[in-house]
């Protein structure tokens, strides 16, 4: 079965290399600037927060014109932001080591998809 994914690909959970490239490359300016205003352990984690946004948003696209779309990504970057303000300084760590906490925030991010998208099918 062949596939052929490109950069306008509208199915669930799909991330093409130029996305993911955008996406990367917007979290990496975000933690530049925080980090030349000497703030490097809160441009991590703002960094990665907007990485996890922006990738929930892209794989669930498709619902976009669902109603609870943009309020839900809206309250969840809301937490994200009071997340990176309330957040203690990080140990100096090897970023590398993040990466499971990032993953399982962006699981928790989809599973709320996954259950809004059932609770607003359900109302219809």
């Amino acid at each position: 079965m062949e596939t052929n994914h490109t950069a306008n690909d509208t199915r669930f959970g799909v991330v093409s290399r130029k996305v993911g490239a955008v996406i990367g490359l917007t979290s990496g300016a975000v933690f530049l600037a925080f980090a030349l205003a000497g703030y490097e352990s809160a441009g991590s984690c703002a960094a990665a927060s907007l990485l996890v946004v922006l990738l929930g948003m892209r794989m669930s696209w498709p619902m976009r014109h669902e109603r609870w779309f943009w309020p839900l990504f809206a309250g969840v970057a809301v937490l994200h932001a009071f997340a990176v303000i309330q957040a203690p300084e990080i140990e100096a760590r090897p970023s590398y080591e993040y990466v499971p906490y990032v993953l399982a925030d962006l699981a928790v991010v989809m599973a709320v998809v996954w259950v809004a998208t059932k609770a607003f099918a359900k109302g219809s």
